[in-house]
């Protein structure tokens, strides 16, 4: 049998290669744009995800450094005389790029042994009777919402 020239093949031989080389088929696209869609939304997700986490971070990491600058306040105050930080809870509000965060600090004197006053017995501590304060700072902002604030506490004697 001769060779037939390329380009001169039966019509029939030329139509099989043809629908070989015809491409995806419908079903075929689906699914592949199916597959992209899923994993689309599964890089979008944890994008969200993750810039969610990078902002309650960044407020963390502002509200810590608000706490510890209110504890070297106190710590400054102490130093300057032991009598004045009264023992209360003093609560200021301080803007951060527009975001409220509301310090509180709470000072509370304790006895020799690093005891605070039972509330039943009607003693308190005073500058002149107590030898330690205690300061807890708690700071808080909007965001935050049910979960609990950034809390510092120190010891001065």
């Amino acid at each position: 049998m001769a060779a037939v020239p390329e380009g001169d093949e039966p019509a029939g031989q030329r139509m099989r290669r043809g629908t070989r080389d015809a491409g995806f088929s419908l079903v075929e696209i689906i699914v592949a744009l199916s597959v992209f869609a899923v994993l689309a939304v599964a890089c979008v997700t944890i994008a969200i995800d993750s810039l969610h986490t990078a902002g309650d971070n960044r407020d963390r990491v502002r509200a810590a450094n608000l706490a510890s600058a209110e504890i070297e306040r106190s710590r400054a105050l102490f130093r300057v005389s032991k009598g004045s930080i009264p023992e209360t809870t003093v609560t200021t509000t301080k803007n951060v790029d527009g975001i409220g965060y509301t310090v509180e600090r709470r000072a509370t004197w304790l006895d020799t042994a690093g005891r605070d006053a039972h509330p039943n017995t009607g003693v308190s501590y005073t500058a002149a009777t107590g030898s330690v304060l205690r300061i807890e700072v708690a700071v808080r902002w909007p965001a935050l919402g049910d979960r609990p604030p950034v809390i510092n506490t120190t010891v001065l004697s």
